[in-house]
């Protein structure tokens, strides 16, 4: 039995952040299972021709049923990717049963350190979620994007967390909004689960602050290196969400969004993203020449902390 079965959902624009990913967890996970869905047909065709391990890789448009392809054609594209979410976990949960743990996780996160030291703070949770832990410049984000972020959501193999995905699910099938709504308490498919502590027991809160770690908190903690270990205050880094993060090209990318990140955190966190990100764009360019179908448009990206190597 795996100790993980995590899934995620592979969109063109994330398809070298994916490879990345994956590339950490067999770094850093011991005994997993990832499973893909793949939202456009181009990103399985170019997956499925990789040599990947521990890998499931599933097409979008063979799992969709009546709801959910009702789903596909009353939202965008973005929103349908957000809809995905709950519904790749509760596919895999529901078929795919041997494993202790399922876990969604987002394709632009990057694993630093095994992801299993999350369970480890809490043996008998059934579900567990991260705080988005805003920093000071966040904070009023709390009311419009969710006390939770959602790149990273864990569940037991038990009755009760597949009773809080199939929930979830249904709430995302209904509606997964792009635009907050605070009064009706909607924002994707992420503030949905705050009401999880309320209807399902044994939900449990992240304590380590070194999980989902992004650009709306960095700036609250300490980043450093111990023993060759990234570290967050005084907790080791477990993985970094790069929300935000945009591939020019394979030699310039925008680290940032909102501001310019410190030192530490470019050498520490970024640089080794960075470096992988290379590895993966030089694999896919060995097998499909000149492919750049998963750069992101300049013309949209706002240029706050651009680098190139």
């Amino acid at each position: 039995m795996k100790t993980f079965h995590f899934t995620t959902v592979v969109s063109i624009g994330y398809l070298y952040k994916f490879l990345a990913m994956q590339d950490s967890l067999e770094m850093h996970c011991k005994n997993y299972q990832l499973f893909a869905i793949c939202v456009d047909r181009e990103v399985f065709r170019v997956l499925n021709r990789l040599p990947l391990k521990n890998i499931t890789l599933f097409r979008a448009s063979d799992l969709e049923d009546e709801v959910l392809a009702t789903a596909k054609n009353n939202r965008n594209y973005h929103e349908y990717c957000w809809t995905l979410k709950p519904f790749i976990l509760h596919h895999v949960m529901k078929g795919y049963k041997d494993a202790k743990y399922f876990a969604h996780i987002d394709a632009d996160l990057f694993f630093y350190s095994d992801p299993e030291e999350i369970i480890k703070e809490n043996s008998l949770a059934n579900l567990f979620l991260t705080d988005h832990n805003n920093s000071d410049n966040f904070l009023s984000s709390y009311e419009t994007s969710g006390i939770y972020n959602t790149g990273f959501v864990c569940c037991k193999n038990s009755y009760m967390a597949l009773s809080a995905v199939e929930w979830w699910l249904d709430k995302c099938l209904e509606k997964c909004s792009l635009i907050a709504n605070v009064k009706e308490g909607i924002y994707g498919d992420q503030k949905y689960v705050e009401r999880w502590p309320k209807l399902f027991s044994n939900v449990h809160v992240v304590k380590t602050k070194g999980a989902n770690v992004a650009q709306w908190n960095i700036q609250g903690f300490h980043v450093h290196e111990e023993s060759e270990e990234v570290y967050i205050d005084k907790d080791k880094l477990i993985f970094y969400h790069f929300s935000g993060f945009s591939i020019l090209n394979d030699r310039e990318f925008n680290l940032c969004t909102f501001y310019k990140m410190d030192e530490s955190s470019v050498k520490l966190i970024f640089m080794p993203y960075i470096m992988n990100l290379c590895k993966q764009i030089k694999i896919i360019d060995d097998i499909f020449t000149g492919y750049d179908g998963s750069y992101a448009d300049r013309r949209f990206v706002n240029l706050m902390h651009y680098i190139k190597i």
